[in-house]
């Protein structure tokens, strides 16, 4: 992958014509985080820049305090487990990276994004083991491949977790893995949501709202991610 600048790159002052905050946000990491800014400019990904480093100092300061394991779900080629995985290894925390290695899975078109189909966004285990190893810190990462509907619940419930992301696309699986993170949450835990402008994605997040009792607190971190912060005081409203 090339690892040209940003300020050379006409898309980028292309999105600064159609979101300036976005293009800003990305700027700040060129300047002034260097190597996060590579990372996202040699492993092929969906995830900007700047969510890298929103993810990366997120596991910093979270999972140093709580001293619980990371959790994300949809690593796609292993973009978001570098920038994770780096945090990971400098914090002494383990990252569980799920992946289905098989692109997504049927997709609702009544309920989904019309742009997505089944088996897009396919990707192989081979250069997910690449670019996590070439550039990230595989030794912090247990990596699990299959339906993390399937294999996360267990490992929520006995570990915990302090940072989780999530990028599935859809509603069904976006749903379902909320509510398992929020059955295993202890308090203090944040959830970053990709593709949040997606109708599927957007109408799982308001349902698990209304499932949380609209305790949990919802912001944007970027154009395309949601940050869902759990109330620290959990253990004691439930």
């Amino acid at each position: 992958m090339s690892t040209r600048n940003y300020l050379l790159d006409p898309g980028y002052w292309w999105l600064g014509l159609r979101d300036w905050r976005r293009a800003l946000q990305n700027l700040r990491v060129v300047l002034f985080h260097r190597g996060l800014y590579r990372i996202s400019r040699s492993v092929d990904g969906h995830i900007s820049a700047y969510l890298g480093y929103l993810l990366h100092r997120t596991v910093r300061e979270r999972s140093a305090e709580l001293r619980r394991p990371v959790v994300e779900v949809g690593a796609f080629k292993g973009l978001s487990t570098v920038f994770l995985s780096i945090a990971c290894g400098n914090t002494g925390t383990r990252l569980h990276s799920f992946e289905l290695f098989q692109g997504l899975p049927e997709v609702d078109k009544s309920l989904d994004d019309p742009k997505f189909e089944k088996g897009q966004f396919l990707s192989t285990q081979e250069e997910y083991e690449h670019n996590v190893r070439t550039f990230g810190r595989r030794d912090a990462v247990d990596l699990h491949v299959g339906d993390a509907r399937r294999t996360l619940p267990s490992i929520v419930a006995e570990n915990g977790f302090s940072v989780s992301f999530l990028d599935v696309d859809l509603y069904e699986a976006t749903r379902a893995l909320l509510s398992e993170l929020w059955k295993g949450a202890r308090g203090g835990e944040v959830v970053f949501v990709h593709d949040v402008i997606s109708r599927g994605v957007r109408q799982a997040i308001d349902e698990f709202h209304v499932e949380s009792s609209h305790a949990v607190r919802e912001t944007r971190a970027e154009l395309m991610t949601a940050r869902l912060e759990f109330p620290r005081d959990l253990a004691k409203r439930r």
